[in-house]
């Protein structure tokens, strides 16, 4: 089967959000669920956006889908991983690495303004797209909140650990968002970060939480965003 491919076609362009949820199909993708049940997070298009990837339309209400594979390369080389006729008549924007014609709503990613803006080159996995795409949307938000919700982009996969490889990549993207100003919320049931290991296994040297505070635990006031220490507590006994 043959693909229309038009080379500099239609390019998505950044547009400015205050809050961005992005849904994998990992585990903790169920604390998505329970927001939008809970009302905690509610979809507003141009306000607050559910992006998905690859599979994820088939579960995920959503404003945006990705797919950063090269999708005519997969249709040529790996056919029984064919994404093109799924999405062809997909109703939301699909973003992709190349146009495709056969893909009615098909966009490409901006990559020339991601290199321009970021001056970086470390993307390995779709997910990390994504967060760098939701910080050039967050940015032009002038004013109000700024806020990026990550739901099941866990990369834990148990007998596929060539998977996991994405993770580091991913929270690295993640550490860009925090470095400037953005709100980033993970699910305490999602291993990214650690999270999971923080709040449910102790798993780190000190109290579970921050290595090496054991004896003394620190405790902080927030004003901005920003913590600051205003003294310490002891865990040592009477």
């Amino acid at each position: 089967m043959t693909v229309t491919v038009e080379p500099g076609g239609r390019v998505l362009k950044p547009y400015p959000l205050h809050r961005v949820a992005l849904v994998g199909m990992g585990p903790s993708a169920v604390a998505f669920a329970n927001s939008v049940y809970y009302e905690e997070f509610r979809r507003k298009l141009g306000h607050s956006e559910a992006w998905t990837l690859n599979y994820g339309h088939q579960v995920w209400q959503h404003d945006l889908l990705f797919n950063m594979h090269d999708l005519v390369h997969m249709r040529q080389h790996a056919p029984e991983a064919d994404y093109i006729e799924g999405y062809k008549d997909h109703p939301q924007r699909v973003v992709t690495t190349r146009f495709v014609g056969d893909i009615a709503n098909c966009y490409e990613f901006p990559f020339e303004e991601l290199f321009k803006r970021f001056g970086d080159t470390y993307f390995s996995c779709g997910s990390a797209y994504m967060v760098a795409f939701a910080i050039m949307c967050l940015e032009l938000q002038e004013g109000g909140a700024k806020e990026l919700h990550i739901f099941g982009m866990d990369f834990n996969y148990h007998g596929r650990e060539e998977y996991e490889a994405g993770r580091c990549c991913l929270e690295y993207w993640i550490g860009r968002a925090v470095g400037m100003g953005i709100d980033v919320k993970v699910p305490s049931s999602s291993a990214l970060m650690d999270l999971y290991q923080r709040s449910h296994l102790n798993g780190l040297q000190g109290n579970g939480k921050m290595y090496g505070m054991q004896g003394l635990e620190p405790v902080f006031t927030t004003s901005g965003g920003k913590l600051q220490l205003t003294g310490w507590k002891s865990n040592e006994p009477d």
